[in-house]
């Protein structure tokens, strides 16, 4: 992710009130994701199919 940060665009959810959330946004053809207490730390990177697959997890849970 060095040298990409300038060319992502971070989002943070709705719901997000404090300082410290979960931010994500598009790095070409990868989803990434990062704390926004700390935006110079450590960025997760995704394929959209994992990402798709995540998002699918969390609004139906891990119980199928």
């Amino acid at each position: 992710m060095a040298g990409h940060e300038q060319q992502v665009v971070w989002r943070r959810g709705r719901r997000c009130e404090a300082s410290a959330c979960v931010e994500m946004g598009w790095c070409g053809d990868r989803v990434v994701v990062r704390d926004s207490a700390d935006p110079d730390g450590p960025v997760l990177s995704f394929d959209p199919q994992e990402w798709a697959a995540f998002v699918d997890w969390l609004k139906h849970g891990s119980g199928r």
